[in-house]
């Protein structure tokens, strides 16, 4: 046969072959005629392809198809809840030894890629039991093959980062779901071009001897380097390997005349004195500060050099194809022991705010959807920067356009902020995001002379809303009498008969038919009086619907029920007693007046509401004033979201934050109250938030119900500090860990799952904005002001 002629053949065969690798054609074409006409041929086919760079010939639901020998690789993602380190044992390692050093392809790969704040760690095998074992440890899932695809491409470090949406995100970001073009097509296109650009650009570094006297790898002191690049760190337990390896020693030291040592080595290994791993490690770097090199190879327990030999080969196939094996070399299964190390919290889809971990790396985080209840508090010393936090992750959170002051994120089918403080610490915030006028903001300094709530006024929305505000009425009702001094709670007998009168109120409609002259606050009655001609006789039953809230028993009617049951011989003495001691506890409170009219107005529509409540706080009627407050912006956002619920519709975040907590918590019953709200209000998409100086100042039974604990801490009263949080909690080693490696101005945040400490990123605008300096607020409120 001539040249020419067995040069087409050829050509033809490997056009066949790669169009039959195509995914895509292999659905049109019958695989019988290539087992029968063209498998003779497979073995030189399977040479050419693999000699070709790293391409992706498939993408399954949990692994990638390469053009390896191996084929299919799995892969997971190293992250946990915390940042503290999270260990591959020895024991982890021995076990793993055991179970698979007699499986096939029993070697994995251990990646380490940073590039500025975007840091990951990958682990990544074509043997999927051995991967799934590890990733239980770690309680991890198989990244799917889409994922796995997209993180090859970034390891060939040409890709960018950037923050959106408070989350990091991919400048190239691969679909593998087009019907015109082929997944490997796709890959190979981009990669090419990758390639080319490192072959310039990238240093190689490659380890020869491990460290001795190093138990542990640091993976957190490793990130934190002056570096952009990827480690690749490669571990190989297979026996048949290992065995090949030590032949390989035995044969080369047969020159020497000096192979004992390795003929010792085989026998140990051979009975099981010894278990062994092989491996190897190499770093592709685009930038390096080359004296970090030897602290570098002590974070990994392995001593560096550079290299430039087969640097293309790294390059272009990965070391998921090609690794210079001159440089294998066996280490005891206690190397492979405390190696690998997860020191990341996961990432969090639709989070609150971000920032950087104790590694420099991007971490981000959400209240709801990294716990089982959204709730949080925020504890620090005076001058720890608590508003300062709080009012950063505030503006996270509502998303602020700082080139014209608009929050993106704020309204109702988005987050909406109720902000009680005491002090006005959000002033300069709250006035700079009224400059926009399409912010909905507004700001309330109360009055004890504009006042009232009727206590009697309950939601009949639902059966859900009308019992649980029977709950409530009897709680704020405690709370009334609990703030006087020589007042009595009621009983529990005396709860079950006032909620036993409200329902049959309710049902039965027998009450007062008030009218417009009834209403106690001038400001309101006078806004009636433009809707009713001036006729004070108007019955408030025939206003039109936006007053529903006027439309409502009052306490004097429930009073006067429970006086009519007092003289009921029919029921039995006990109850007489009990419908006595109620009716003159509820008198008590109708005596104080706040509480027996008709609320003042109904609630204030605003996306972004803030309530000074200094003028309130001397009173021993605070606490109920503020309850009472509270519960009317309650009832208007769980309103809206039942009935989001019901249209099945996303439920917005609300965001309750009360400043200076202490001021909350004078009166007991008021704990029992709150606990009982944060337990329902989750439902709703309520977010509490508490701020306080010291633990002593939130109760036992509200820290409970809280999921996210943040703290911050200054130097000199750290250790005061943690003894503190061990009085009233019990921290794990983690926690303790992470509060002692708490800088100034950082968060620890113990939440449901784990530990870890975040910086928040603040501009310099944010630094002025959320300063409580009055004297820099003429500046920031200027429209002028452009950007941040």
């Amino acid at each position: 046969m001539n040249a020419p002629l067995m040069l087409l053949l050829i050509l033809s065969a490997i056009g066949l072959y790669i169009g039959y690798k195509n995914e895509k054609t292999q659905n049109f074409i019958n695989k019988g005629f290539f087992g029968k006409t063209i498998a003779p041929l497979t073995g030189l086919f399977n040479d050419f392809y693999s000699n070709k760079g790293l391409i992706i010939d498939n993408v399954d639901d949990d692994s990638v198809l390469l053009n390896t020998m191996y084929k299919n690789l799995y892969g997971i993602k190293l992250e946990g809840n915390s940042n503290t380190p999270n260990f591959f044992s020895v024991d982890d390692a021995k076990t793993l030894y055991r179970t698979y050093k007699n499986k096939p392809n029993a070697f994995f790969y251990y990646v380490i890629l940073k590039d500025g704040i975007y840091h990951r760690q990958y682990i990544f095998s074509y043997n999927k039991n051995l991967l799934k074992t590890i990733g239980e440890k770690f309680k991890l899932d198989l990244l799917s093959g889409e994922e796995l695809a997209n993180i090859i491409l970034d390891l060939f470090m040409q890709n960018q980062f950037y923050i959106k949406d408070k989350d990091m995100n991919r400048t190239i970001s691969l679909n593998f779901n087009s019907p015109l073009e082929a997944n490997s097509h796709i890959f190979k296109k981009i990669a090419r071009e990758n390639i080319f650009q490192n072959l310039n650009k990238t240093d190689i570094y490659q380890s020869y001897k491990t460290i001795e006297g190093v138990q542990k790898t640091d993976i957190s002191e490793l990130l934190k380097m002056n570096f952009k690049g990827v480690i690749w760190n490669y571990f190989d337990i297979e026996q048949r390997h290992i065995e090949n390896h030590i032949s390989r020693l035995i044969n080369t030291a047969k020159w020497t005349g000096n192979k004992n040592l390795f003929t010792e080595l085989k026998e140990a290994y051979d009975i099981g004195d010894i278990q062994l791993v092989i491996a190897n490690s190499i770093a592709s770097f685009r930038e390096i500060d080359e004296s970090i090199i030897g602290n570098f190879g002590t974070a990994l327990k392995v001593d560096f050099l550079k290299k430039d030999i087969f640097k293309k080969n790294t390059l272009q196939k990965t070391p998921f194809k090609f690794r210079d094996t001159e440089f294998d070399f066996l280490a005891p299964i206690d190397f492979l022991g405390n190696y690998i190390s997860s020191v990341q919290k996961k990432r969090t889809r639709n989070a609150d705010f971000y920032g950087l971990d104790k590694n420099g790396g991007f971490v981000n985080y959400s209240f709801a959807y990294d716990n089982d209840n959204p709730h949080s508090f925020i504890v620090a010393n005076t001058g720890a920067g608590k508003s300062f936090t709080l009012q950063k992750i505030l503006v996270d959170m509502i998303d602020i356009d700082y080139k014209n002051a608009y929050a993106r994120n704020l309204g109702k089918d988005k987050v909406l902020v109720r902000y009680y403080d005491i002090g006005f610490s959000s002033e300069n915030l709250l006035a700079y995001l009224k400059t926009n006028r399409e912010n909905n903001i507004a700001h309330i300094e109360s009055e004890f002379s504009n006042f009232t709530y009727n206590i009697c006024n309950l939601d009949e929305t639902s059966k859900e809303t009308f019992e649980a505000d029977l709950v409530f009425v009897c709680d704020l009702a405690n709370l009334i009498l609990s703030s006087q001094e020589g007042s009595k709670i009621l009983l529990s007998s005396e709860m079950a008969l006032f909620k036993d009168l409200l329902k049959e109120t309710y049902k039965t409609g027998d009450y007062e038919h008030y009218r417009v002259r009834d209403i106690k606050n001038k400001k309101l009655q006078n806004r009636i009086l433009e809707i009713t001609n001036n006729n004070i006789n108007s019955f408030l039953k025939d206003l039109p619907q936006e007053f529903d809230f006027l439309k409502k028993p009052l306490l004097i009617d429930i009073i006067k029920k429970a006086e009519i049951q007092i003289q009921n011989q029919q029921i039995s003495k006990t109850d007489r007693q009990d419908y006595e001691t109620l009716s003159r506890k509820l008198r008590d409170i109708h005596s104080l007046e706040y509480f027996s009219n008709f609320d003042s107005e109904d609630v204030i529509d605003a996306d972004f509401l803030s309530m000074d409540l200094n003028n309130y706080k001397e009173s021993s009627l605070f606490i109920p004033i503020f309850v009472a407050i509270f519960q009317k912006t309650y009832l208007k956002d769980r309103a809206y979201a039942i009935k989001c619920k019901r249209e099945r519709k996303k439920i917005s975040k609300k965001l309750y934050i009360i400043e200076e907590s202490a001021n909350f918590f004078r009166v007991d019953y008021f704990s029992v109250l709150l606990e009982k709200l944060a337990l329902e209000a989750r439902k709703y998409g309520v977010h509490l938030i508490l701020i306080a100086q010291q633990l002593e100042h939130i109760p036992k039974r509200i820290l409970k119900v809280v999921d996210t604990r943040i703290f911050l801490l200054t130097p000199d009263k750290k250790n005061e500090f943690i003894d503190d949080i061990k009085r009233n909690f019990e921290p794990n080693e983690d926690v303790l860990e992470s509060l002692n490696n708490t800088e100034r101005y950082e968060l620890c945040i113990w939440y449901s799952k784990g530990v870890f400490n975040l910086k928040l990123q603040v501009s310099d605008f944010e630094a002025k904005l959320f300063t409580t300096n009055p004297d820099e607020l003429n500046e920031l409120t200027k429209k002028e002001v452009k950007s941040g």
